[in-house]
Protein backbone atom coordinates (compact mmCIF):
# COMPACT_ATOMS: atom_id res chain seq x y z
CA UNK A 1 0.00 0.00 0.00
CA UNK A 2 1.29 3.43 -0.92
CA UNK A 3 0.23 7.07 -1.14
CA UNK A 4 -0.35 8.56 -4.58
CA UNK A 5 2.88 9.98 -5.97
CA UNK A 6 5.18 7.78 -3.89
CA UNK A 7 7.28 5.32 -5.93
CA UNK A 8 7.04 1.60 -5.20
CA UNK A 9 9.98 -0.72 -5.61
CA UNK A 10 8.92 -4.18 -6.78
CA UNK A 11 11.15 -7.12 -5.80
CA UNK A 12 11.21 -10.52 -7.49
CA UNK A 13 11.47 -13.19 -4.79
CA UNK A 14 11.21 -16.13 -7.16
CA UNK A 15 13.23 -19.23 -6.38
CA UNK A 16 14.08 -21.48 -9.33
CA UNK A 17 15.72 -24.76 -8.29
CA UNK A 18 18.67 -25.84 -10.51
CA UNK A 19 18.26 -22.80 -12.77
CA UNK A 20 17.92 -19.04 -12.74
CA UNK A 21 15.47 -16.40 -13.92
CA UNK A 22 16.24 -15.38 -17.49
CA UNK A 23 13.56 -12.69 -18.06
CA UNK A 24 11.07 -10.64 -16.06
CA UNK A 25 7.85 -9.07 -17.25
CA UNK A 26 6.05 -6.87 -14.73
CA UNK A 27 2.52 -5.66 -15.50
CA UNK A 28 1.59 -2.94 -13.00
CA UNK A 29 -2.17 -2.93 -13.69
CA UNK A 30 -2.20 0.57 -15.18
CA UNK A 31 -1.08 -0.37 -18.72
CA UNK A 32 2.58 0.15 -17.79
CA UNK A 33 5.16 -2.65 -17.84
CA UNK A 34 8.82 -3.27 -17.05
CA UNK A 35 11.38 -5.95 -17.83
CA UNK A 36 13.72 -5.04 -14.97
CA UNK A 37 14.33 -7.44 -12.11
CA UNK A 38 13.51 -4.81 -9.45
CA UNK A 39 11.64 -1.95 -11.11
CA UNK A 40 10.35 1.20 -9.44
CA UNK A 41 6.93 2.44 -10.45
CA UNK A 42 4.82 5.48 -9.56
CA UNK A 43 1.07 5.33 -10.05
CA UNK A 44 -0.75 8.38 -11.41
CA UNK A 45 -4.19 7.49 -9.98
CA UNK A 46 -5.41 6.26 -6.61
CA UNK A 47 -7.05 2.85 -6.94
CA UNK A 48 -6.42 -0.88 -6.40
CA UNK A 49 -4.15 -2.36 -9.06
CA UNK A 50 -3.53 -6.02 -9.94
CA UNK A 51 0.21 -6.48 -10.40
CA UNK A 52 1.48 -9.50 -12.34
CA UNK A 53 4.98 -10.88 -12.71
CA UNK A 54 5.89 -13.41 -15.39
CA UNK A 55 9.34 -14.93 -15.20
CA UNK A 56 11.06 -17.16 -17.70
CA UNK A 57 13.67 -19.56 -16.36
CA UNK A 58 16.88 -20.76 -17.96
CA UNK A 59 14.93 -23.87 -19.05
CA UNK A 60 12.43 -21.60 -20.89
CA UNK A 61 9.65 -22.33 -18.41
CA UNK A 62 7.21 -19.52 -17.63
CA UNK A 63 5.78 -18.84 -14.17
CA UNK A 64 3.27 -16.21 -13.12
CA UNK A 65 2.63 -14.52 -9.78
CA UNK A 66 0.24 -11.72 -8.89
CA UNK A 67 -0.59 -9.41 -6.02
CA UNK A 68 -2.60 -6.28 -5.38
CA UNK A 69 -1.31 -2.76 -4.78
CA UNK A 70 -3.56 -0.17 -3.13
CA UNK A 71 -2.72 3.44 -3.98
CA UNK A 72 -4.34 5.83 -1.52
CA UNK A 73 -5.37 9.39 -2.41
CA UNK A 74 -3.35 12.26 -0.96
CA UNK A 75 -5.15 15.15 0.74
CA UNK A 76 -4.51 18.68 -0.49
CA UNK A 77 -3.35 21.24 2.07
CA UNK A 78 -4.47 24.86 1.60
CA UNK A 79 -5.62 27.84 3.65
CA UNK A 80 -6.22 31.55 3.25
CA UNK A 81 -5.38 34.43 5.56
CA UNK A 82 -7.35 37.64 5.99
CA UNK A 83 -5.69 40.05 5.90
CA UNK A 84 -2.32 38.95 4.47
CA UNK A 85 -0.68 41.86 6.33
CA UNK A 86 -1.34 43.19 9.78
CA UNK A 87 0.18 45.84 12.03
CA UNK A 88 1.19 45.84 15.67
CA UNK A 89 -1.89 47.99 16.27
CA UNK A 90 -4.15 45.47 14.48
CA UNK A 91 -2.27 42.13 14.56
CA UNK A 92 -5.35 39.91 14.12
CA UNK A 93 -5.10 37.42 11.24
CA UNK A 94 -8.01 35.13 10.38
CA UNK A 95 -6.89 31.72 9.08
CA UNK A 96 -9.45 29.72 7.08
CA UNK A 97 -8.89 26.08 6.13
CA UNK A 98 -9.30 25.29 2.42
CA UNK A 99 -7.80 21.78 2.50
CA UNK A 100 -9.49 18.86 0.74
CA UNK A 101 -9.60 15.23 1.79
CA UNK A 102 -7.93 15.86 5.15
CA UNK A 103 -9.03 14.08 8.31
CA UNK A 104 -6.46 15.77 10.58
CA UNK A 105 -4.47 18.98 10.34
CA UNK A 106 -2.01 21.06 12.30
CA UNK A 107 -0.82 24.62 11.81
CA UNK A 108 2.66 25.82 12.70
CA UNK A 109 1.83 29.51 13.24
CA UNK A 110 5.40 30.72 12.76
CA UNK A 111 5.85 32.07 16.29
CA UNK A 112 6.46 28.83 18.18
CA UNK A 113 2.73 28.16 18.60
CA UNK A 114 0.67 25.37 17.00
CA UNK A 115 -3.04 24.77 16.48
CA UNK A 116 -5.19 21.84 15.36
CA UNK A 117 -8.27 24.01 14.79
CA UNK A 118 -9.39 24.16 11.15
CA UNK A 119 -10.30 27.86 11.32
CA UNK A 120 -8.87 30.30 13.83
CA UNK A 121 -8.01 33.89 14.60
CA UNK A 122 -4.38 34.56 15.53
CA UNK A 123 -3.06 37.71 17.22
CA UNK A 124 0.68 38.18 16.71
CA UNK A 125 2.42 39.90 19.65
CA UNK A 126 5.15 41.59 17.60
CA UNK A 127 6.07 42.73 14.12
CA UNK A 128 7.93 40.61 11.57
CA UNK A 129 7.54 37.93 8.94
CA UNK A 130 5.74 34.79 10.07
CA UNK A 131 5.76 31.58 8.02
CA UNK A 132 2.55 29.61 8.51
CA UNK A 133 2.68 25.90 7.68
CA UNK A 134 -0.40 23.67 7.43
CA UNK A 135 0.20 19.91 7.40
CA UNK A 136 -2.78 17.64 6.66
CA UNK A 137 -3.27 13.85 6.87
CA UNK A 138 -5.98 11.45 5.81
CA UNK A 139 -6.92 8.17 7.53
CA UNK A 140 -4.57 6.30 5.16
CA UNK A 141 -1.57 8.22 6.54
CA UNK A 142 -1.00 10.23 3.35
CA UNK A 143 -0.10 13.88 3.93
CA UNK A 144 0.50 17.24 2.27
CA UNK A 145 1.85 20.63 3.38
CA UNK A 146 1.00 24.22 2.41
CA UNK A 147 3.18 27.20 3.40
CA UNK A 148 2.39 30.93 3.37
CA UNK A 149 4.23 33.92 4.84
CA UNK A 150 2.42 36.86 6.39
CA UNK A 151 3.73 40.22 7.53
CA UNK A 152 2.97 42.10 10.73
CA UNK A 153 4.25 45.62 10.11
CA UNK A 154 5.72 47.80 12.79
CA UNK A 155 3.63 50.97 13.00
CA UNK A 156 4.98 54.35 14.02
CA UNK A 157 2.42 56.74 15.48
CA UNK A 158 3.41 60.15 16.83
CA UNK A 159 0.93 62.40 18.57
CA UNK A 160 1.83 65.98 19.54
CA UNK A 161 -0.96 68.14 21.00
CA UNK A 162 -1.30 71.59 19.45
CA UNK A 163 -2.14 73.29 22.75
CA UNK A 164 -2.18 72.83 26.53
CA UNK A 165 -3.52 74.80 29.46
CA UNK A 166 -1.20 74.62 32.50
CA UNK A 167 -3.70 76.26 34.87
CA UNK A 168 -3.92 73.48 37.51
CA UNK A 169 -7.50 72.40 36.70
CA UNK A 170 -6.38 68.82 35.86
CA UNK A 171 -7.32 69.13 32.17
CA UNK A 172 -4.48 69.41 29.66
CA UNK A 173 -2.09 70.72 32.34
CA UNK A 174 0.95 69.00 30.76
CA UNK A 175 2.29 69.03 27.25
CA UNK A 176 3.00 65.34 26.57
CA UNK A 177 3.81 64.26 23.00
CA UNK A 178 4.26 60.52 22.45
CA UNK A 179 3.12 57.59 20.41
CA UNK A 180 3.70 54.01 19.38
CA UNK A 181 7.08 52.75 18.23
CA UNK A 182 8.88 55.94 19.26
CA UNK A 183 12.07 55.53 21.29
CA UNK A 184 13.55 59.01 20.91
CA UNK A 185 12.39 62.26 19.42
CA UNK A 186 13.65 65.81 19.25
CA UNK A 187 11.31 68.73 19.70
CA UNK A 188 11.83 72.45 19.13
CA UNK A 189 9.42 75.01 20.64
CA UNK A 190 9.29 78.52 19.19
CA UNK A 191 7.65 81.49 20.87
Amino acid sequence: NVCLGDPIEFVDKSIVPSSSVKTHLWQFGDNDTSMLKQPKHTYLLSDTFNVKLRITTGYNCDYDASDKVVVYPVPVASFKTDPDQGTIVNPEIQITDLSMGADTLIYDLGDGKYSMMRNLVKNYPDSGLFTLRQTVWNICGCRDTFIKTITIRYLYVFNAPTAFSPNGDGINDFYAPGGIGIKYYEMNIFN
